[in-house]
């Protein structure tokens, strides 16, 4: 049996210098500097179109598993925000939640609009409303 106490973990030993290259490299994706944009104003009550610049710089995405990554597509609807209560209300896991999730709309996690750090941060929504 080794003995662990007596052992000084890498970063702390002395003269060991950390290599910038390997740190590890997070999966995001890429902004683009686009100038495509709408401007839309209320005059007399009626909405229009003030500006539009329709060219874009980047390809658009076209995978419908990808499209949930972006925090404007994401939206977790009504049926589904209750079905997340009633399994938060179980004390189910965020893992198994997902699986359910998934299985009932058809299970491919691609036909969800959402991801698990949304289910999460409604689990964390919910139990703050009951310590309240």
């Amino acid at each position: 049996m080794r003995n662990f106490s007596a052992q000084k973990s890498r970063s702390k030993q002395v003269g060991l210098k950390m290599n910038v290259a390997d740190l590890r490299q997070k999966n995001r994706m890429l902004r683009h500097n686009c100038k495509s944009r709408m401007l839309v104003g209320k005059r007399n009550g009626i909405w229009t179109v003030t500006v539009f610049h329709g060219e874009h710089t980047h390809q658009l995405v076209k995978q419908i598993g990808r499209i949930r990554y972006y925090r404007s597509h994401r939206k977790v609807t009504e049926k589904d925000f209750q079905f997340i209560e009633t399994l938060h209300n179980q004390n189910i896991s965020i893992y198994k939640m997902m699986g359910c999730l998934e299985s009932v709309h058809g299970g491919d996690p691609r036909c969800l609009d959402f991801v698990k750090r949304d289910v999460s941060k409604i689990r964390t929504m919910l139990r703050e409303e009951v310590s309240q």
